[in-house]
């Protein structure tokens, strides 16, 4: 099954989607507690509807925001929600992304599960080509759990599943850094979510 990105986003808003930012914005402000990016420059990679970058756009105004995204209903909707911010918008395959540009930040939430085998890697790698010497990488996914599993279980059940992904364990994200070449500086479990975050620096 290949996840069907228009009507993902069909279902965008909502009570769902609010508890869902909430949640992930309460894990982006704990890895970067103390993280002072203020004036710098931001990337985020299938960047969605663009709130996860918004939110860091309120704290830490930065100079460049960069958003990429293959599908062009996200693209939309993220222009819209970073409407009046000095955002650049790249509709396009994150691995045939070619960029000159080097980030103080690379982040992305809901993006490596969906690649697989190689892509996965090459997925990842992106995130650092991007970003500079010293600056840092961050990466929330969905891992393996039983909360995952009966999440998933549910939704398949009501005929509503529609993602073609495939969770990790904190150690195989742990080790995706490690093998780029990238500090572990923190670390995020959800309280509520089936989904991890770690921070990097290169």
């Amino acid at each position: 099954m290949k996840t069907d990105w228009n009507r993902h986003w069909e279902l965008y808003g909502g009570l769902g989607w609010k508890f869902w930012f909430r949640q992930i914005r309460r894990g982006y402000r704990k890895l970067l507690e103390g993280i002072d990016l203020r004036g710098g420059r931001i990337a985020e990679l299938g960047s969605g509807s663009g709130m996860n970058t918004l939110e860091l756009t309120k704290v830490f105004k930065p100079a460049e925001i960069l958003l990429v995204d293959s599908c062009p209903a996200a693209i939309r909707i993220s222009k819209r929600v970073l409407k009046g911010f000095p955002a650049r918008f790249l509709q396009q395959d994150i691995l045939k992304l070619r960029l000159k540009n080097r980030f103080d930040l690379v982040h992305s939430e809901g993006l490596l599960e969906h690649f697989f085998g190689k892509d996965r890697e090459r997925a990842f790698r992106k995130h650092v080509q991007l970003c500079r010497k010293g600056g840092y990488v961050l990466i929330f996914v969905p891992i393996k759990s039983l909360r995952y599993r009966v999440f998933k279980l549910v939704y398949q059940k009501l005929g509503k599943w529609i993602w073609d992904e495939e969770p990790l364990t904190p150690e195989e994200l742990r080790e995706l850094f490690r093998r780029n070449g990238l500090k572990i500086l923190r670390e995020y479990q959800s309280r509520f979510l089936c989904e991890y975050g770690i921070l990097g620096r290169k």
